[in-house]
């Protein structure tokens, strides 16, 4: 009889996989939001070379994200 994977005991393999996908998700998002926070700085630096105002929106129009995420994760920046 084959079972399904939701009605299979879990193993130690089975957690230890867990604890690697976990890990390389936090990885995964640790990567983007440096990557995010490097697109925010060039802006920055761009607006201040050109004599603009900085805002969170216009940042965020520039960048291609959005101002809530701006305001939520990234306010530190400003």
């Amino acid at each position: 009889m084959e079972y399904s994977g939701r009605h299979r005991r879990k193993t130690k393999d089975d957690e230890e996989l867990l604890a690697r996908q976990v890990q390389s998700a936090h990885n995964t998002a640790e990567i983007k939001r440096a990557a995010t926070e490097e697109k925010i700085r060039k802006a920055m630096d761009q607006f201040l070379r050109e004599g603009r105002k900085i805002t969170k929106a216009a940042i965020a129009r520039e960048v291609g994200i959005s101002r809530e995420a701006i305001q939520r994760y990234y306010s530190p920046l400003f």
